[in-house]
């Protein structure tokens, strides 16, 4: 079931994406007035959904490690299963020609945490989430600006819940990584000074390791969880308020 439930998340990503596109079609219409060409700064705030398979990949490492046990009813659905953050997004550019831009972009994947249970009291809690900040050339085409720039990511990776034995770290694990952000963005309408952004990014952070972790059982089998490499890499899509000057 939570296997459905990610392809049903990815398949409404996927399903905005095709919307985004055929609007972005449609935009190619629409003639910008001469009145644009006086917005020199724009700012806006992206709210949406993330294709980010962490918590999947997370989930299928602790059912092979065998924490996925909900003989004892810890959970109402499906052991392990995953908490999705919220994520959101911060784009800022300045116009330097015409058509171009530099700009930044601030991005977050929100907090997740991924549960699983083993026997009758060992708990493992995964959070796990990533942010960027990019720095981008962009080009605007009408209401579309397409974009590209390195970004500096950081992944963040928390173990908790049953008491870990000694030797094993509740810290957050940390991990500074280097990658790109590539993106579209829809602007509408054409000159106004509050608008609506539609933004569609892929955004390249890599991998980082979870685990190992090894709980501490107050009963029955100990289990423990392996080193797994956990893709963040992931596209994003979403809508959110604009303001040009």
């Amino acid at each position: 079931m939570k296997r459905n439930a990610g392809c049903r998340r990815w398949n409404l990503v996927r399903n905005l994406a095709v919307v985004f596109l055929w609007i972005t079609g449609l935009a190619g219409h629409v003639q910008a007035q001469e009145a644009d060409k006086t917005h020199t700064f724009q700012a806006s705030v992206l709210f949406g959904k993330s294709s980010v398979r962490a918590g999947q990949e997370l989930e299928s490492a602790m059912t092979a490690a065998g924490f996925a046990d909900n003989t004892y009813g810890w959970s109402s659905g499906n052991v392990p299963f995953t908490s999705e953050g919220s994520p959101n997004t911060f784009m800022a550019h300045y116009r330097v020609r015409s058509r171009f831009s530099a700009g930044v972009i601030v991005a977050s994947t929100g907090e997740s945490e991924t549960i699983g249970w083993h026997d009758l009291a060992q708990s493992l809690h995964v959070d796990h989430g990533a942010r960027s900040i990019a720095v981008t050339a962009s080009a605007k085409f009408k209401v579309l600006r397409l974009e590209f720039g390195p970004a500096w990511n950081q992944t963040r990776i928390l173990h908790s819940g049953s008491a870990a034995i000694p030797g094993n770290s509740s810290s957050w694990n940390k991990e500074n990584k280097l990658g790109f952000i590539a993106g579209a963005t829809l602007t509408l309408p054409v000159v106004s000074i509050i608008c609506l952004d539609a933004g569609l990014q892929y955004r390249y952070i890599g991998s980082s390791v979870a685990g190992p972790y090894t709980p501490a059982a107050w009963a029955g089998t100990q289990a423990t969880f392996p080193a797994t490499n956990i893709n963040f890499s992931h596209w994003f899509f979403g809508f959110g308020p604009s303001i040009r000057f």
